[in-house]
C-alpha cells in the first residue's frame, strides 16, 4: 500500500476515535487524499465510511465538517464499485456492487431523513439543534462528487470525468418518470420507501446551493435596524409579515468568489430544472425567496467582466424565483 493511502486511512480512523478539537482539519487532509485511494482495500474503505457516518450523524460536528465528511464518502462511492468490479467484465457484477452501495447509502440517508421536518427546515438555520438538517443538506450538495474532485464543491472538469451518485439518482428518476425498464439498484432508489426521500434530497440541494450563493452575494453585518426588524418579523411570523433584505456585497468580493457564486447558482438551477423535467416543481425556501427577491445587483455603467457576471447572476436568480 502506498504511503499516501495508508495516511488516508490512519488519519480518518484516528479522527473518529480520538475526537480532536479541530476535526475539520483532519477531514480536509483526508479529502485532499481521496484521489489516491484507488488501491485501498475494500475492508479499509468500509472502516473509513463508518467513521464518515459518525461525523454526519453527530450533533456535535459543525456544518462545514459534515460537508467535508459527505464529500469524502461520495468520493469513495465510485471507487468502491470500481474496486469490487475491476476483475469482472459483466454488467451484472457492476450492478450487484452498485446495489450494495445504494442500499448502504439509502439506509444512512434514511436515518437522517427520519429525524428532520422537511417542511420546516431551512438552509439558513444554524446551531446544534439543526445538525440533523445540516447533515441532510451536506449530503445533498456533495452527491455529485466523485474521486476526481478535490476541494471545491463545484468543479466542471471533475464532473465530466466520471459518473456520480447524483447521476445514478437522476437516471433512475428519469427512467421511472418515462416508465422505462429499471435495473435492481434503480428500482431501490425509486421504491415507495425511497423515492420521496430522494426527491427531498434534490430539493434540499436547490435550497442549499442557493443559500451558499446568497452568502457570497450579501453581507448580513451591513443590515440596518429596519432590515433586522423586518427579518426578525419574517422569521417569527413564518413569512406572513416582514421581509428578508440583506445588503448586496458583490462588488467587494474577489473574482474567485464571483465565479464560485455563479457555480452555486447554476448547480441550484440545474437541480430545479431536473425536477421540472420529471413533473415536480420546487419553490425556493421562504427565507431564501424573500432575500433573493430583494437583491437588486445595480448595473455598472461600463461593460466590465463584473457587469457581465452580474447580468448572468440576475438571470439565474430570476429563473430560480420562477
Amino acid at each position: 500500500m502506498k504511503t499516501s493511502i495508508a495516511l488516508f486511512f490512519v488519519l480518518f480512523f484516528s479522527v473518529a476515535c480520538s475526537n480532536p478539537p479541530r476535526p475539520e482539519k483532519e477531514i480536509k487532509k483526508v479529502s485532499a487524499g481521496t484521489t489516491k485511494i484507488n488501491e485501498t482495500p475494500p475492508t479499509e474503505i468500509e472502516i473509513i465510511k463508518k467513521n464518515i457516518f459518525s461525523f454526519l450523524k453527530s450533533r456535535k460536528e459543525r456544518f462545514a465538517v459534515k460537508i467535508k465528511a459527505a464529500a469524502v464518502y461520495f468520493k469513495t462511492f465510485g471507487i468502491r464499485i470500481w474496486t469490487k468490479t475491476r476483475n469482472f467484465t459483466t454488467n451484472q457484477a457492476r450492478e450487484v456492487s452498485t446495489l450494495g452501495a445504494i442500499n448502504e447509502l439509502t439506509q444512512i440517508i434514511g436515518e437522517i431523513h427520519k429525524k428532520i421536518n422537511i417542511k420546516k427546515m431551512s438552509p439558513t438555520a444554524k446551531g446544534r439543534r439543526h445538525r440533523d438538517e445540516q447533515a441532510f443538506y451536506a449530503v445533498s450538495v456533495t452527491m455529485h462528487m466523485n474521486q476526481h474532485y478535490k476541494e471545491e464543491l463545484i468543479d466542471t472538469k471533475a464532473s465530466l470525468k466520471a459518473n456520480s451518485f447524483y447521476d445514478v439518482l437522476k437516471d433512475a428518476l428519469k427512467k421511472d418518470y418515462n416508465s422505462e425498464v429499471l435495473n435492481e439498484y434503480e428500482e431501490t432508489l425509486v421504491s415507495i420507501s425511497n423515492r420521496e426521500m430522494m426527491i427531498d434530497l434534490i430539493k434540499a440541494r436547490i435550497d442549499m446551493f442557493s443559500a451558499l450563493a446568497l452568502d457570497n452575494l450579501t453581507d448580513e453585518n451591513e443590515m440596518n435596524l429596519s432590515q433586522n426588524v423586518d427579518a426578525a418579523l419574517f422569521k417569527i411570523s413564518d413569512g406572513k409579515y416582514g421581509e428578508i433584505e440583506i445588503p448586496e456585497n458583490f462588488n467587494n468580493v474577489d473574482e474567485a468568489t464571483k465565479i464560485q457564486t455563479l457555480g452555486y447558482l447554476e448547480a441550484a438551477l440545474e437541480a430545479k430544472d431536473f425536477l421540472h423535467s420529471i413533473g415536480i416543481e420546487k419553490q425556493l425556501e421562504k427565507k431564501l425567496k424573500s432575500a433573493y427577491s430583494n437583491i437588486e445587483l445595480e448595473n455598472d455603467e461600463q461593460l466590465t467582466e463584473t457587469a457581465q457576471e452580474k447580468e448572468e447572476i440576475k438571470k439565474l436568480i430570476n429563473e430560480l424565483l420562477e
